[in-house]
């Protein structure tokens, strides 16, 4: 029997989100030309490096999820059955949202040019609500079995 079989839902959710998170930070920090020159040569010239910018942007929303997955990990098991529900499928949601977003903006809403709508844009916003959502789910449910279990 090996080792995976072994594991919890909330182990393998943790494993999953840590991977990834380690993938996109190790990403990061080689960076997109290094990663296109390393695959062509003078790839920094073409459009490999705006492709991956977008790739990555894609994946950024994992984050929140790591350090979710994180904390409900050491919290009661109907906490994170609570949040997992919420939390899988927004990481998809916002995934396919920040693909959708155009990665240059074509002009501010309302006349303001920082309010236009991009790639980072629609991270930093599925960002937030993923936060504040998760947080509101793990406290609101710690409080409801801490008051259930009295």
């Amino acid at each position: 029997m090996n080792s995976f079989s072994k594991l919890d839902s909330r182990s393998m959710v943790l494993f999953s989100a840590t991977l990834l998170a380690v993938f996109v930070g190790l990403w990061d920090l080689v960076g997109n030309y290094a990663i296109c020159d390393s695959l062509a040569s003078d790839g920094h010239a073409g459009l490999c490096p705006s492709t991956l910018a977008g790739f990555e942007s894609v994946l950024l929303p994992i984050i929140p999820f790591f350090v979710f997955s994180l904390i409900t990990y050491f919290l009661r098991k109907e906490v994170f059955a609570t949040w997992i529900k919420f939390a899988a499928p927004w990481a998809v949601v916002s995934m396919v949202l920040v693909a959708l977003a155009p990665t240059y903006g074509a002009g501010g809403q309302f006349a303001m040019p920082d309010l236009s709508y991009t790639k980072d844009m629609a991270v930093f916003l599925t960002t937030v609500v993923a936060v504040v959502v998760s947080l509101l789910i793990v406290v609101i449910r710690s409080i409801w079995l801490k008051a259930q279990s009295k």
